[in-house]
Parts: structure tokens; C-alpha cells; sequence
């Protein structure tokens, strides 16, 4: 767990929540936004200057510095710890690999404003940005592109989203109060798939909306 603890602002610290003690890491940086690695050994930091910082978790050691043209808002990893996504004010959002350092294909567009947070689906295939625009857009990891058109939660307005731990579901809340629930399961998604459209999927439909499964008919329709 971290926190930012002291008379002055900007300290990193660590707890270590079994012991519920601080654990020896200090660090004097200030971040809008921070994530673990799968195995906590790294720690990813959007920083005030343009970059990302990845240091060692119990060190506090830089590992590496991801430079960008513009300035940082949100980061997160992907649960087999391949991946790291970072989110942008200028709407975007970099995919990193976390052996290289380098980026994994070229910055993803969708959102109209700042990328305020990034979570991955618990399978990592799917990847969920929330924006200052008040929309949440879906990503196939693997394919880089969005699934469907992005989805408004409260336009104009700052959003969150996070998936549940099955990744059955996606919460999203924004700076208004206003808290939406959205099914991410591929069950649900084909059975509302097949109630607009009032027939079967096309290839074309079916791949908008479940990327890299094997087309089949699905709709049982009277």
C-alpha cells in the first residue's frame, strides 16, 4: 500500500498492510497516479515532468524512465506483468513492454481529453480507459483496437472505471456522482448484441464485438 505521509508533501512511502508497518522506501516524488507490477516488485509513477518513472518497489531504485511528448496522468500493468499502459492529458494512451522498456505500437487515440484511469480485464486481454470527457472506451490488448465506439458515462465530466475481480462487470464513476455498471462478459455482450440487431451477427459485427473468438451463430431468436 502507499501513501504520501509527513509535514511535507511529495514523500512516497510504503506500507506493508500484513504487518501494517512502513517499510523502509522513501522516495520525494509527487504522482497523480501509481501502480504495482503483478509481483509488487516494480513501481510505475506518472510524474510531474513529461515521463513515466518504474522504480524497484523496495529500493526505490529507477529501473527505467519512459520519456512522452506531453504530460502524464494514469498507469497500470497487465496481470501477467507483459504490459504496462499509460494514459496521457492529450487524450492518448502507450502500451510499454516491461522487458525493453520500448513502446508495443504507437499511441491509442479515443478520448477527447486527459486519461485520468487505465485497468486491465483479470485475463488481460482487454483494456479499459476512462477520460475528463466522461466516456470509458474498451481495447483488445492484443489487437490494439477499440471494442465498439467509446461509452458515455457523464459527458464532459471526470471519470474512474475498474473491472470487478472476475472481470465479469466494469464499474465506472464520475466527479458528479454519478456510478454505472457495465457487463463485460461475452455472454452478456452477445445476448444484447442479439436483442438490437433481431437476427445473428455478421463476420463483421462479430469481430467488432468479440475480437479474436471464432465466429459462430449464437442468436436464438423467435
Amino acid at each position: 500500500m502507499l501513501s504520501w505521509t509527513g509535514p511535507e508533501k511529495g514523500l512516497l512511502r510504503v506500507w506493508d498492510v500484513r504487518r501494517r508497518a512502513l517499510t523502509g522506501l522513501r522516495v520525494r516524488m509527487q504522482s497523480p497516479s501509481l501502480a504495482f507490477s503483478p509481483d509488487g516488485r516494480l513501481l510505475a509513477a506518472a510524474v510531474p515532468d513529461p515521463g513515466f518513472q518504474v522504480r524497484d518497489a523496495r529500493s526505490g531504485r529507477i529501473v527505467a524512465r519512459l520519456p512522452t511528448d506531453d504530460l502524464e496522468r494514469s498507469v497500470a500493468f497487465a496481470p501477467d506483468g507483459a504490459l504496462l499502459a499509460t494514459g496521457q492529458y492529450d487524450g492518448t494512451v502507450q502500451l510499454w513492454s516491461t522487458d525493453s522498456w520500448r513502446p508495443v505500437g504507437p499511441p491509442l487515440e479515443g478520448h477527447e481529453g486527459r486519461v485520468l484511469s487505465l485497468d486491465f480485464s483479470p485475463d488481460g486481454h482487454t483494456l479499459a480507459s476512462s477520460s475528463e470527457d466522461g466516456t470509458l472506451l474498451l481495447r483488445n490488448v492484443d489487437t490494439q483496437k477499440p471494442v465498439g465506439s467509446a461509452l458515455t458515462v457523464d459527458a464532459d465530466t471526470f471519470v474512474s472505471a475498474a473491472f470487478t475481480p472476475d472481470g465479469s462487470r466494469l464499474f465506472a464513476v464520475s466527479a458528479d456522482d454519478r456510478a454505472v455498471r457495465f457487463e463485460a462478459s461475452a455472454g452478456a455482450w452477445k445476448r444484447h448484441a442479439c436483442l438490437i440487431a433481431g437476427r445473428d451477427l455478421t463476420t463483421r459485427e462479430w469481430s467488432d464485438a468479440l475480437p479474436n473468438r471464432p465466429y459462430r451463430t449464437v442468436c436464438r431468436l423467435r
